[in-house]
């Protein structure tokens, strides 16, 4: 029984997947082809694309829906978690989630704290601080997390080589 829920949940996420895909294809295609050299009406030396505010809309919607999702993922792992699931090879998995997701608001918070600056877009500087400062957050916040994403594949890596070498 277990394993035809597993096969139902794999099929559904990879048919999620590729509908999100292959919308995304479209919505930039349409971006791209439709519309996309019209000139800005204040100046005609910049464009702007026809289909901009689909476009936006659309990756609004995706972040909006990932939050949600996320969330009620989280949501639901921890209801479903039995008392004996909470420790798994002498891992304590709640403290590991909490200090998970402490760690991420924490780096978010300090991220957006430090972001911001001056931008200039068409010549003009950027006005709207909060935007900018969710933009560097959002950025910044990603590369320090694949930064530790690749420092503990190479320490993991690393450590599978010494435990290799003390067996010879």
């Amino acid at each position: 029984m277990k394993q035809n829920v597993n096969n139902r949940a794999r099929r559904t996420a990879s048919i999620v997947f590729y509908s999100i895909l292959g919308v995304g294809a479209l919505v930039f295609t349409l971006f791209r082809t439709v519309g996309y050299d019209m000139p800005y009406y204040a100046n005609p030396d910049y464009n702007a694309p026809l289909l901009t505010d689909l476009l936006t809309g659309f990756m609004a919607t995706l972040i909006v829906a990932c939050a949600a999702v996320s969330l009620w993922s989280m949501a639901r792992g921890v209801s479903n978690m039995s008392r004996e699931d909470h420790i798994v090879n002498n891992i304590h998995l709640m403290r590991l989630r909490l200090c998970t997701a402490t760690a991420t608001a924490l780096l978010l918070i300090a991220t957006f704290a430090l972001g911001g600056g001056e931008v200039y877009a068409n010549g003009t500087p950027y006005s709207d601080s909060f935007w900018l400062r969710c933009a560097d957050m959002l950025v910044n916040t990603s590369m320090v997390m694949v930064t530790a994403a690749i420092a503990a594949v190479m320490f993991g890596l690393s450590r599978n080589i010494r435990t290799r070498r003390k067996d010879k």
